[in-house]
This record gives structure tokens, C-alpha cells and sequence, in this order.
């Protein structure tokens, strides 16, 4: 396998890595000390630190460096000189996973903050709980 695809491959996957974290610093200085950190039935049962955020970017990080020595490895066994469609199937499936894996995580990253920023939204008085309640008179 060419070195130039090799290195494209690695490049693009530790850049798509970023984007995770990238999306966390853009919102980082809007998000609450105290965030939201597990919901269940829609109502929040855990809170933590905004620090807790950082293990998806980089999961996403670890994930994509651990997939890129992977394929750095493997395209360098000798037993795959021989086996040219075996290193193109292990190239594009470690190319896959690392897309997928840095996409799933930069989606995760953007819902949760925003979430976040909605929860704190109601809950700093963005609105009024008075507004939620179904009956006005009610309270």
C-alpha cells in the first residue's frame, strides 16, 4: 500500500477525531459549572461537572489513534504483500471505522450540549416554570 494513502487515511481520521472536541470548545463557554449528566425518562437523575463532557471526545480520540496504528501495522505485516485485496478490505474497513466512530461521538458531543444549554435554559429562568404548568390557576 502506498505511503501517501496511509498517511491520508491516518491525517483525515485524526481530524475527524478533533471534531468532538471542536464542538465542545465552541460551546464550553456557555455551558454551567453543574451539568445534567443522565437523564432517565426524560427527567434528570445525575448531575455533574462540565469536565464529565471531555470522556466522549476523547473516547472518539483514543478510538481513532488505536484504528490508525492498527492499519500502520497491519499494512506493514510481510504476509499481506502478498495479499493486496486483504489490505485494501483492512484500509477501507479502518478507514469506516474510524469515520463512523468520530461522527457517532461528534453527534453525541452536539446533543448532549445541547440539551444542556436547553435544560439550563428552563431551569435559570429562561422561562417561567408558572409556563409549563397546564392549568395557569392552578399555582
Amino acid at each position: 500500500m502506498r505511503a501517501s494513502k496511509k498517511i491520508t487515511a491516518v491525517l483525515s481520521s485524526f481530524i475527524l477525531s478533533i471534531l468532538p472536541f471542536l464542538i465542545l470548545w465552541t460551546a464550553w463557554s456557555v455551558l454551567p459549572d453543574t451539568i445534567p449528566a443522565h437523564w432517565s425518562g426524560g427527567v434528570v437523575d445525575r448531575w455533574g461537572n462540565k469536565l464529565e463532557l471531555l470522556v466522549v471526545p476523547l473516547f472518539s480520540l483514543i478510538g481513532s489513534i488505536a484504528i490508525s496504528v492498527y492499519l500502520i501495522v497491519s499494512t506493514r505485516r510481510r504476509e499481506f504483500a502478498d495479499f493486496s485485496v486483504r489490505m485494501r478490505r483492512d484500509f477501507v474497513a479502518c478507514y469506516i471505522s474510524s469515520l463512523l466512530l468520530s461522527t457517532t461521538c461528534s453527534v453525541i458531543i452536539a446533543v448532549w450540549v445541547q440539551l444542556i444549554l436547553t435544560q439550563s435554559t428552563a431551569v435559570d429562568g429562561g422561562l417561567d416554570y408558572r409556563s409549563c404548568i397546564p392549568f395557569p390557576g392552578y399555582m
